[in-house]
């Protein structure tokens, strides 16, 4: 609990990171974490075919937590990288263009890093399904709690990658990726959708 409490008062700080995107990625994590103790619930009456998929996933949902848990590091030091990109020098035509450039790749990969978590936690919403309807009923809350925590994680990164678009150079990527967050969107949307049905059909709300 320790390293929790170091990273929620880093990011009740003042200070320019952890912010936003790295909370993202830590609720994936922990939508992972959930769904992970769910399945290995689940398996005690699973089939024997069930219970090797189970295992599969679960190996797939450790190294997916390894890497949001990266991913919310990284997040972190890019934006410091950005302010710093920007606390460049500007004091001849060459520092100018060097700030310029150095600003661009930060900007870059200020939006890459929220896209890369929404395709590193993407699995998981199969998973939740699957468990909603087939896991240890028992920790069907839990199952719920992983639901939301991966609605509140993706939605954030999203959040994250549409502040970061228009400040990219490149109009064709601008578009792609404007394209990828409809189509991001309503696909969160659609689970959010499933999800709150599931949990009235169940007498949860």
């Amino acid at each position: 609990m320790a390293e929790i409490s170091s990273f929620l008062s880093d990011v009740a700080s003042s200070a320019p990171a952890p912010g936003g995107g790295s909370c993202s990625a830590i609720a994936l994590a922990q939508a992972a974490a959930l769904i992970s103790k769910v399945m290995s619930l689940s398996m005690k009456d699973a089939s024997e075919k069930q219970k090797e998929n189970h295992a599969e996933s679960l190996k797939a949902l450790e190294r997916m937590r390894g890497l949001l848990i990266e991913l919310a590091d990284k997040d972190s030091q890019i934006f410091l990288d950005l302010i710093a990109a920007f606390r460049l020098p500007k004091n001849s035509p060459e520092e100018i263009e060097k700030r310029r450039i150095e600003i661009r790749t930060r900007y870059s990969e200020a939006a890459e890093s929220p896209l890369n978590m929404i395709k590193a936690a993407s699995p998981l919403r199969a998973n939740i399904i699957f468990l909603m309807h087939n896991g240890n009923q028992n920790a069907l809350s839990d199952t719920l709690c992983a639901a939301k925590l991966f609605e509140a994680g993706i939605q954030g990164a999203l959040f994250n990658l549409k502040i970061n678009i228009p400040h990219l150079s490149n109009g064709a990527v601008r578009t792609n990726l404007e394209k990828a967050c409809l189509e991001y969107q309503s696909d969160l949307n659609r689970f959010s959708v499933e999800v709150k049905e599931f949990a009235r059909q169940q007498n949860y709300l």
